[in-house]
């Protein structure tokens, strides 16, 4: 009974303390450590390796979705700092891009490596390049420490994510397209329109693309309307 209470007692404060954790660096070397000890407490019939996975699951997939967050945070942020102000500037770049980036089918044919490569045509959209970046900073934190069990909770997310930032756009376009406009109202409607369409046909499925490279080849059924029905409420990974 004693052994039963130290090691839910033990538990209990590493899932409290792994709040403090940010990064997947540091979380993999509490892991291999936990495991270690709680393999060494198997010596005396105490071992609690169980109980570890679905506390780390749960850290890592609010490292990855705080990383998504803050990208939709910034970029709501610049486009109602651009709106508010009628400025169409930083919403626009006159970054070039070749014919072949333009073209599906062209990039459909594309090696692996290419395909994951962030399609350069986003440069002329910095507010979605840069959310792109967040995106794939989210996904860097995997190479440190991935976990089969994150890989559901994670998809779902990514709807809840990809959902918020549609949303956004087309709440953007609405907003520019009334009457009143300040500053420079052409090109900001511009922007708004591109930016939705760039998003809808350029950036989901590139995201997805590389979701499913980073968590494993999965069935592209996950990402369909009726995978959306499984979402995870975004709320309930951030509640700390």
């Amino acid at each position: 009974m004693w052994l039963l209470r130290r090691t839910n007692a033990f538990v209990s404060d590493l899932e409290r303390d792994l709040s403090l954790l940010t990064d997947a660096a540091s979380l993999r070397d509490i892991l291999d450590a936990s495991i270690f000890f709680s393999t060494s407490m198997g010596r005396i019939g105490s071992e609690f390796q169980s109980l570890l996975p679905p506390i780390f699951h749960r850290r890592l997939t609010k490292f990855v979705v705080k990383k998504w967050a803050d990208g939709v945070s910034t970029m709501s942020e610049t486009l109602r700092l651009c709106r508010e102000a009628g400025v169409a500037g930083p919403l626009m770049s006159t970054a070039s891009t070749n014919e072949s980036d333009l073209n599906p089918s062209q990039h459909a044919r594309s090696s692996p490596a290419e395909i994951l490569s962030p399609p350069r045509r986003l440069l002329a959209l910095p507010p979605l390049a840069r959310f792109v970046n967040s995106f794939l900073d989210g996904l860097n934190e995997l190479r440190r420490c991935l976990l089969p069990g994150s890989k559901g909770p994670l998809v779902s997310s990514s709807l809840v994510v990809f959902s918020e930032v549609e949303s956004l756009l087309v709440a953007n376009e609405r907003a520019v397209l009334k009457p009143g406009l300040r500053g420079d109202a052409t090109r900001l409607r511009y922007a708004a329109s591109e930016t939705k369409k760039e998003f809808v046909g350029c950036v989901r499925p590139f995201l997805i693309v590389t979701l499913r490279h980073a968590i494993g080849d999965l069935d592209a059924r996950d990402f369909s309307e009726e995978g959306g029905s499984k979402q995870t409420d975004r709320d309930e990974l951030e509640d700390e």
